[in-house]
């Protein structure tokens, strides 16, 4: 249960990390920062 939990929790950060690396990318002219990420 509590691994399930964790699980969806650690993909989520996963998800919104993804996307404000995408945000910050584009804010600074569409260069990835892989090292965001």
């Amino acid at each position: 249960m509590i691994k399930e939990i964790h699980k969806e929790t650690k993909e989520k950060m996963k998800d919104s990390v993804q996307a404000l690396a995408g945000r910050y990318s584009k804010m600074r002219g569409g260069r990835a920062r892989a090292d965001l990420v």
